[in-house]
């Protein structure tokens, strides 16, 4: 009479199992994006020409390629749309794959203003912040020598193919004014400062809900799940000189794609912990 053995699962054999299952649904990278650098002819201190992210550059948060660069001129009163794109594609909007996105974009930066370029970028991520773009100001009142309420900086991205998406907003300011970005009833609030990229932390979020918690040296605000074919981004300036925007990024949230090499992995260490179960038990 044949005893029966029943395999015994060893903790290492359970765990590579299991892991092997997790990878298949944990294991997810972003699927395509779209990256608009606002970039400009004018050099203030930097005297280096108009830089701008290469489209063989991988810059960003979520890193990535083909970064759309809108080239604004020295004037002030800068306004525009998808026309005023000057590559990869000229008057196109591409994705982080070189590929048309549908994608429109229009903006208004208000009256009065500028673009800026402060110093010569040392890396791609330094590119998204060596060139911005100030906000203008208010009507100047001669009886108060006080200028008005700037004017809010706004932008409209519409067209997009996404179904949910998140939303990076960078910015760079020398003179640390505080300022806050909006996207449907979220707002952030903070005070930018020009040489974080400069000093090697290009990215940190701002947090702040309030004026009061402003985000001290921020350079980045992100708005998560955005949703909808369109959207609409304010940037007001809180307190000091002038509010800024230096690029943005629209990333794909709805359909994450795996990480194949990740899920391989693990994967064959799965197998390898259940084969050695099972050439046990075969014994």
């Amino acid at each position: 009479m044949k005893t029966s053995h029943h395999p015994t699962v060893t903790p290492a054999a359970r765990f590579l199992a299991l892991a092997a299952l997790a990878a298949l649904t944990a294991q997810a990278s972003y699927a395509d994006s779209i990256g608009i650098d606002f970039s400009t002819t004018r050099t203030v201190f930097a005297n280096t020409g108009p830089i701008a992210v290469a489209p063989g550059d991988t810059a960003g948060v979520v890193g990535q390629q083909n970064w759309n660069v809108i080239q604004t001129s020295s004037g002030s009163s800068l306004s525009g749309n998808t026309a005023n794109v000057t590559g990869p594609t000229s008057g196109v909007l591409v994705d982080s794959s070189g590929s048309a996105s549908g994608a429109q974009i229009s903006y208004n930066f208000g009256s009065n203003s500028q673009g800026i370029q402060l110093f010569a970028p040392t890396n791609a991520d330094n590119k998204l912040f060596a060139n911005y773009i100030e906000g203008g100001y208010g009507a100047y009142n001669f009886s108060t020598n006080t200028f008005g309420p700037a004017p809010t900086m706004s932008v409209a991205v519409s067209n997009l193919s996404y179904s949910t998406y998140d939303v990076y907003v960078y910015f760079s300011d020398i003179f640390s004014s505080t300022a806050s970005s909006t996207i449907g009833g979220t707002t952030y609030y903070y005070t930018a400062n020009n040489f974080s990229p400069v000093l090697g932390s290009p990215y940190i979020q701002a947090t702040g809900t309030t004026a009061g918690t402003a985000t001290a040296g921020a350079t980045y605000a992100l708005f998560q799940g955005v949703t909808g074919s369109s959207f609409n981004l304010d940037i007001n300036l809180v307190s000091g000189n002038r509010a800024t925007i230096a690029a943005m990024q629209i990333v794909q949230s709805s359909s994450a794609v795996p990480d194949t090499s990740a899920t391989l992995v693990l994967l064959g260490l799965g197998f390898a912990g259940l084969v050695s179960v099972r050439r046990k038990f075969a014994r």
